[in-house]
Parts: C-alpha cells; sequence; structure tokens
C-alpha cells in the first residue's frame, strides 16, 4: 500500500513539474511580439500546452501539436482542429491526408487560438480535403439538434464543483453578484 502511494505522490509529483514548465513557456509566449501571417487551410505546429483531463495537449519541450486553421477569425486568432496520427474514422474525428499520410482531426476539440502560438507551418491542406472537413465539421455540430434532445433545461439545484471554488461560498451567483 505504501509503495502505491509512493507512485501516486511520485507521478503528482511529475505532473506539476510538466505543468509548471507549460506556464513558464507560456509566459514568453505571451510576451512574444512577432505575429505570423497564417491562412484557413493551412497545417502548423502550435504550442497548444499541457492541459487538463482529455483536452489535447503538446509533446515535446515546446508542447507542439499539429493543427489545422479551421477559421481566421483575424490577424490574431484563429480557430484550430487539432491533428492526432491515430486514424478514427467516426463521428468525433475527420480522416485528412496529407502530404501523403493519413490524421485524423478532432472534431470535438476545437480550440480558438492566438497566433503568438504558432511554431512552424509543415503545409496546406488540399481543397477538396478541407471541404470534406467542413461538412464533417457541420455535421457533427448537428448532431444534437432542439428536436432530438440536444438541449436540457431543469430548473434544478445548483451544481457546484466544490474543488475549484471557496469553502464559504454557498451559491454561485454570489460569485456572479459580487
Amino acid at each position: 500500500m505504501e509503495e502505491m502511494t509512493n507512485f501516486q505522490e511520485s507521478k503528482a509529483f511529475q505532473e506539476n513539474e510538466v505543468f509548471d514548465n507549460w506556464n513558464n513557456l507560456k509566459k514568453d509566449i505571451h510576451t512574444n511580439k512577432n505575429r505570423i501571417h497564417f491562412r484557413q487551410g493551412e497545417i502548423w505546429f502550435v504550442s497548444i500546452g499541457q492541459n487538463i483531463g482529455y483536452e489535447v495537449y503538446g509533446k515535446g519541450e515546446n508542447f507542439l501539436r499539429p493543427v489545422i486553421i479551421f477559421r481566421k477569425i483575424n490577424k490574431n486568432t484563429f480557430m484550430a482542429l487539432p491533428l492526432t496520427s491515430k486514424i478514427k474514422d467516426d463521428k468525433f474525428h475527420c480522416i485528412v491526408e496529407f502530404k501523403d499520410k493519413q490524421n485524423s482531426a478532432i472534431l470535438t476539440q476545437v480550440k480558438t487560438i492566438d497566433a503568438k502560438r504558432l511554431a512552424y507551418k509543415t503545409g496546406n491542406l488540399d481543397k477538396n480535403v478541407f471541404e470534406k472537413l467542413e461538412k464533417s465539421f457541420v455535421e457533427f455540430y448537428d448532431l444534437t439538434p432542439l428536436a432530438r434532445g440536444g438541449y436540457t433545461h431543469q430548473d434544478d439545484e445548483q451544481r457546484v464543483n466544490k474543488e475549484i471554488l471557496p469553502n464559504n461560498i454557498e451559491n454561485v451567483n454570489e460569485i456572479v453578484q459580487g
């Protein structure tokens, strides 16, 4: 039992160290004044970071992950779809071919990203592949329209994550109004 506790403590320490490394890099990225020009349909490696739970994360010392620039919002930000080398052919992913290799765009992990996170461009999606991706994206986000129970409204009890909020907060509305 003690051995398991030591393992868990060691793992927690390693995870905290990864978060610390990411936070230090994120501070450097934040102060970066360079703005790199980007276009819709390009594939870039971005410093996506170390994230929580099942959120996608980057790898290596710069926490990099390839993403497709799905929509340019303005010269500073864009909507990105992260890529994975694991081929998944389901409603949550769209297989894209790029440089004679297949990857899966993770439709559920769409993220707004600042151009400061751009590391390097690796290429462009073919127009037909990008159009297929757009179609998959639209289909995915239309999976749960109101008619099929996609929205539920219930005047039920308030739910609070006590691990995040201070102990003295009994009602979330106190935070919003305060």
